[in-house]
């Protein structure tokens, strides 16, 4: 049920969406997920999915494949694949206890991105990254 909390984690419905990338980034079927009003790429397994730009990542959990991924932290970086890739809320993102942790990433410059993160960080309250 959307908006009620668990655990003090606040749920939302995320939707998968899948769409077909037409940029030579890409040549491939890839996943997107829409997190609030915006379209992620992903939810990716690994840093090294992401590109070294400018955007906000969302790191997700979830314990089975059918479940609803859960907001565990949102971020912004000048270079989202570094920032992931050594983050240090890592450990926090770890101890909520999911069994399947990935990434989404939106593409954006720096005022966007860090307005993008607060509005995503007021709409989810993620447990992990407290400002």
């Amino acid at each position: 049920m959307p908006g009620r909390v668990a655990d003090g984690v606040r749920e939302h419905p995320i939707r998968l969406l899948h769409i077909t990338s037409v940029t030579s980034y890409e040549r491939q079927f890839i996943t997107a997920i829409k997190i609030g009003n915006y379209n992620f790429e992903g939810p990716f397994n690994d840093s090294s999915s992401l590109r070294k730009q400018s955007g906000v990542y969302v790191i997700l959990g979830r314990n089975a494949d059918a479940e609803t991924w859960k907001v565990v932290d949102v971020g912004e970086a000048g270079d989202v694949q570094e920032r992931v890739a050594n983050h240090d809320r890592a450990d926090c993102w770890k101890r909520q206890g999911y069994r399947q942790l990935n990434v989404a990433v939106l593409y954006c410059n720096e005022r966007d991105r860090m307005r993008i993160e607060q509005e995503l960080r007021a709409q989810f309250n993620p447990p992990c990254g407290k400002r």
